[in-house]
Protein backbone atom coordinates (compact mmCIF):
# COMPACT_ATOMS: atom_id res chain seq x y z
CA UNK A 1 0.00 0.00 0.00
CA UNK A 2 1.16 3.43 -0.78
CA UNK A 3 2.12 5.48 2.29
CA UNK A 4 0.16 9.16 2.05
CA UNK A 5 2.01 12.31 2.19
CA UNK A 6 1.23 14.49 5.15
CA UNK A 7 -1.02 16.78 3.01
CA UNK A 8 -3.26 13.78 1.76
CA UNK A 9 -3.52 12.62 5.79
CA UNK A 10 -4.46 16.54 6.71
CA UNK A 11 -7.19 16.22 3.99
CA UNK A 12 -8.49 13.24 4.84
CA UNK A 13 -9.22 14.37 8.49
CA UNK A 14 -10.68 17.48 7.80
CA UNK A 15 -13.33 15.46 5.58
CA UNK A 16 -13.85 13.38 8.22
CA UNK A 17 -14.29 16.09 10.17
CA UNK A 18 -16.71 17.96 8.13
CA UNK A 19 -18.64 14.94 7.83
CA UNK A 20 -18.92 14.02 11.42
CA UNK A 21 -21.83 17.15 11.31
CA UNK A 22 -20.68 17.73 14.80
CA UNK A 23 -19.53 21.12 14.62
CA UNK A 24 -21.05 23.56 11.52
CA UNK A 25 -18.53 25.70 9.30
CA UNK A 26 -20.14 28.66 8.03
CA UNK A 27 -21.31 27.96 3.92
CA UNK A 28 -17.70 28.31 2.51
CA UNK A 29 -15.14 27.81 -0.58
CA UNK A 30 -12.87 25.61 0.90
CA UNK A 31 -9.19 25.54 -0.24
CA UNK A 32 -6.42 23.05 0.73
CA UNK A 33 -3.08 23.99 0.73
CA UNK A 34 -0.06 24.07 3.28
CA UNK A 35 0.32 27.13 5.68
CA UNK A 36 -2.25 26.98 7.01
CA UNK A 37 -3.22 23.74 5.86
CA UNK A 38 -7.29 24.73 5.06
CA UNK A 39 -8.69 28.23 4.07
CA UNK A 40 -12.21 28.69 3.68
CA UNK A 41 -13.21 31.71 1.81
CA UNK A 42 -17.38 33.09 3.02
CA UNK A 43 -18.45 36.22 4.82
CA UNK A 44 -14.42 35.86 5.78
CA UNK A 45 -11.21 34.12 5.21
CA UNK A 46 -10.67 31.95 7.73
CA UNK A 47 -7.26 29.73 7.55
CA UNK A 48 -7.16 26.43 9.63
CA UNK A 49 -4.54 24.56 10.60
CA UNK A 50 -4.25 21.10 11.24
CA UNK A 51 -2.71 18.92 13.52
CA UNK A 52 -2.46 14.90 15.66
CA UNK A 53 -2.03 15.45 19.53
CA UNK A 54 -0.17 12.31 20.33
CA UNK A 55 0.57 11.30 23.97
CA UNK A 56 4.07 12.47 24.46
CA UNK A 57 6.82 13.95 21.77
CA UNK A 58 7.86 11.69 19.37
CA UNK A 59 11.12 13.01 19.68
CA UNK A 60 10.79 11.13 23.36
CA UNK A 61 12.74 7.75 23.09
CA UNK A 62 9.99 6.71 25.13
CA UNK A 63 6.97 7.50 23.19
CA UNK A 64 4.77 4.94 21.75
CA UNK A 65 5.73 6.13 17.93
CA UNK A 66 9.24 5.32 18.95
CA UNK A 67 8.66 2.32 21.09
CA UNK A 68 6.48 0.41 18.57
CA UNK A 69 8.74 0.57 15.25
CA UNK A 70 11.23 -0.47 18.16
CA UNK A 71 9.34 -3.23 19.04
CA UNK A 72 8.67 -4.22 15.19
CA UNK A 73 12.35 -4.24 14.68
CA UNK A 74 13.19 -6.47 17.30
CA UNK A 75 10.60 -9.05 16.72
CA UNK A 76 11.03 -8.95 12.22
CA UNK A 77 14.66 -9.60 13.21
CA UNK A 78 14.59 -12.09 15.45
CA UNK A 79 12.17 -14.31 13.76
CA UNK A 80 14.34 -14.12 10.79
CA UNK A 81 17.30 -15.00 12.83
CA UNK A 82 15.11 -17.96 14.06
CA UNK A 83 14.33 -19.61 11.17
CA UNK A 84 17.83 -18.82 9.82
CA UNK A 85 19.05 -20.65 12.12
CA UNK A 86 16.63 -23.80 11.32
CA UNK A 87 13.99 -22.90 13.38
CA UNK A 88 10.65 -24.23 12.92
CA UNK A 89 8.21 -21.66 11.75
CA UNK A 90 5.45 -20.51 13.92
CA UNK A 91 3.05 -18.15 14.97
CA UNK A 92 3.91 -16.38 17.76
CA UNK A 93 1.99 -13.04 20.14
CA UNK A 94 3.41 -11.43 21.74
CA UNK A 95 2.36 -8.58 24.77
CA UNK A 96 4.67 -6.04 25.82
CA UNK A 97 5.01 -4.05 29.09
CA UNK A 98 4.28 -0.35 27.83
CA UNK A 99 5.67 0.80 31.46
CA UNK A 100 8.91 -0.41 30.44
CA UNK A 101 9.93 0.63 27.36
CA UNK A 102 12.77 -0.77 25.41
CA UNK A 103 15.85 1.33 25.92
CA UNK A 104 17.55 1.62 22.43
CA UNK A 105 20.95 -0.07 24.19
CA UNK A 106 19.05 -2.87 24.99
CA UNK A 107 17.23 -3.46 21.74
CA UNK A 108 19.91 -6.36 20.65
CA UNK A 109 19.89 -7.73 24.02
CA UNK A 110 16.13 -8.73 24.04
CA UNK A 111 16.61 -10.16 20.26
CA UNK A 112 19.05 -12.32 21.35
CA UNK A 113 16.95 -13.63 24.31
CA UNK A 114 13.84 -13.39 22.08
CA UNK A 115 15.47 -15.56 19.76
CA UNK A 116 16.22 -17.70 22.68
CA UNK A 117 12.63 -17.83 23.98
CA UNK A 118 11.66 -18.91 20.67
CA UNK A 119 13.78 -21.66 20.71
CA UNK A 120 12.19 -23.30 24.10
CA UNK A 121 8.57 -22.54 22.55
CA UNK A 122 9.34 -24.97 19.79
CA UNK A 123 10.40 -27.44 22.49
CA UNK A 124 6.94 -26.70 24.02
CA UNK A 125 5.43 -27.06 20.55
CA UNK A 126 6.37 -30.57 20.03
CA UNK A 127 4.03 -31.28 23.10
CA UNK A 128 1.34 -28.97 21.96
CA UNK A 129 0.08 -27.24 18.98
CA UNK A 130 -1.08 -24.14 20.79
CA UNK A 131 -0.42 -23.00 23.89
CA UNK A 132 0.64 -19.79 26.32
CA UNK A 133 4.46 -19.76 27.18
CA UNK A 134 5.07 -20.59 31.13
CA UNK A 135 5.96 -17.04 32.52
CA UNK A 136 8.98 -18.61 33.90
CA UNK A 137 10.77 -18.25 30.79
CA UNK A 138 9.85 -15.04 30.41
CA UNK A 139 11.55 -13.64 33.77
CA UNK A 140 14.83 -12.64 31.99
CA UNK A 141 12.72 -10.29 29.71
CA UNK A 142 10.66 -8.10 31.93
CA UNK A 143 9.57 -5.79 28.70
CA UNK A 144 7.56 -8.87 28.12
CA UNK A 145 4.56 -9.92 30.14
CA UNK A 146 3.14 -12.92 28.08
CA UNK A 147 3.51 -14.65 24.78
CA UNK A 148 1.21 -17.03 22.75
CA UNK A 149 1.94 -19.56 20.17
CA UNK A 150 0.36 -21.59 17.73
CA UNK A 151 1.66 -24.20 15.39
CA UNK A 152 -1.13 -24.66 13.46
CA UNK A 153 -1.05 -25.11 9.40
CA UNK A 154 -0.12 -21.63 8.27
CA UNK A 155 1.90 -21.01 5.02
CA UNK A 156 2.81 -17.19 6.60
CA UNK A 157 3.20 -17.61 10.09
CA UNK A 158 3.86 -14.33 11.84
CA UNK A 159 5.22 -12.66 15.12
CA UNK A 160 3.09 -10.17 15.43
CA UNK A 161 2.66 -8.20 19.39
CA UNK A 162 -0.81 -7.71 21.18
CA UNK A 163 -0.73 -5.21 24.06
CA UNK A 164 -3.35 -3.47 25.92
CA UNK A 165 -3.34 0.78 25.63
CA UNK A 166 -5.05 2.88 27.62
CA UNK A 167 -7.15 6.16 26.82
CA UNK A 168 -6.10 9.01 29.44
CA UNK A 169 -7.80 12.09 29.95
CA UNK A 170 -6.41 14.74 27.15
CA UNK A 171 -3.00 16.03 29.16
CA UNK A 172 -3.64 19.85 29.32
CA UNK A 173 -0.10 20.45 29.36
CA UNK A 174 0.42 18.48 26.47
CA UNK A 175 -1.93 20.44 24.96
CA UNK A 176 -0.66 23.64 25.66
CA UNK A 177 2.43 22.74 24.47
CA UNK A 178 0.97 21.54 20.71
CA UNK A 179 -0.43 24.83 20.66
CA UNK A 180 2.30 27.36 21.53
CA UNK A 181 4.42 24.91 18.76
CA UNK A 182 1.84 26.40 15.78
CA UNK A 183 1.65 29.28 17.32
CA UNK A 184 5.03 30.24 16.49
CA UNK A 185 4.35 29.17 13.06
CA UNK A 186 1.42 31.40 12.78
CA UNK A 187 3.80 34.55 11.09
CA UNK A 188 3.87 32.07 7.89
CA UNK A 189 0.89 31.20 6.97
CA UNK A 190 -0.78 32.86 3.64
CA UNK A 191 -2.75 36.12 4.80
CA UNK A 192 -6.36 35.54 6.83
CA UNK A 193 -8.42 37.44 8.91
CA UNK A 194 -8.67 34.76 11.41
CA UNK A 195 -6.99 31.17 12.13
CA UNK A 196 -8.58 28.57 13.68
CA UNK A 197 -6.37 24.89 14.69
CA UNK A 198 -8.09 22.00 14.71
CA UNK A 199 -6.22 19.49 16.63
CA UNK A 200 -7.02 15.58 15.76
CA UNK A 201 -7.17 12.69 18.03
CA UNK A 202 -7.31 9.72 16.30
CA UNK A 203 -8.21 6.58 18.25
CA UNK A 204 -7.50 3.98 16.31
CA UNK A 205 -3.76 5.01 16.90
CA UNK A 206 -2.81 3.57 20.35
CA UNK A 207 -0.33 7.17 20.62
CA UNK A 208 -3.05 9.38 20.17
CA UNK A 209 -6.00 7.71 21.73
CA UNK A 210 -7.20 9.88 24.71
CA UNK A 211 -10.85 11.28 25.87
CA UNK A 212 -11.56 14.98 25.31
CA UNK A 213 -13.86 14.21 28.70
CA UNK A 214 -16.61 17.02 29.02
CA UNK A 215 -16.56 21.06 28.04
CA UNK A 216 -14.94 23.49 29.57
CA UNK A 217 -11.25 23.35 28.00
CA UNK A 218 -9.56 26.26 28.20
CA UNK A 219 -6.33 27.55 26.51
CA UNK A 220 -5.66 31.45 25.95
CA UNK A 221 -4.33 32.18 22.52
CA UNK A 222 -3.49 35.38 20.66
CA UNK A 223 -3.19 33.57 17.25
CA UNK A 224 -6.40 31.06 17.10
CA UNK A 225 -9.45 32.38 17.38
CA UNK A 226 -10.86 29.27 17.77
CA UNK A 227 -9.24 25.70 18.95
CA UNK A 228 -10.92 22.16 17.89
CA UNK A 229 -10.12 19.16 19.14
CA UNK A 230 -11.83 16.46 17.07
CA UNK A 231 -11.81 12.64 18.04
CA UNK A 232 -11.90 10.59 14.65
CA UNK A 233 -13.71 7.38 15.83
CA UNK A 234 -16.04 8.58 18.05
CA UNK A 235 -17.30 11.54 16.32
CA UNK A 236 -16.49 14.08 19.62
CA UNK A 237 -15.65 17.96 18.72
CA UNK A 238 -14.90 19.62 21.83
CA UNK A 239 -14.48 23.39 21.56
CA UNK A 240 -11.29 24.84 23.58
CA UNK A 241 -11.94 28.36 25.00
CA UNK A 242 -9.34 30.89 23.55
CA UNK A 243 -10.01 34.24 25.79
Amino acid sequence: MEKLSKQEIERHYFKKFVASDKYKLPKCEVIFGDRPDVIIKGQRKVGIEITNLYKACGKDKKSEQQQREIRKKVLREAKRRFEKGGGKPMNIQFTFRLPIPINGKRDQEITDKIVLLASKIASLAKRSEFGEVPWCLLMDIPELSSVLFSVLSDDDPQWTECNAYDAPDVSIPRLKEIVKGKEKKVKGYDSCDAYWLLVVIDIWDPAQDQRIGADGLKILSKKFERILIYENGRNQVVEVATS
